[in-house]
């Protein structure tokens, strides 16, 4: 989705979540913050238990 020359991209799914509190970060999680900050976007991980994960990218 691009928004006046910003591109937000949004990979979500409806599995069965996780507490955010408890995940560790691997390198899937750590490439996306650090490619996202090197470009000087923003991100945010969303999930719970039994509501699904969603990844937001703003760039």
């Amino acid at each position: 989705m691009e928004d006046h020359g910003h591109i937000k991209i949004i990979i979500s799914d409806s599995g069965e979540g996780c507490n955010m509190d408890l995940i560790e970060e691997g390198n899937g999680l750590k490439n996306i913050r650090d490619r996202t900050t090197e470009m000087g976007g923003s991100y945010s991980f969303k999930s719970a238990p039994g509501m699904g994960f969603s990844i937001e990218i703003f760039i």
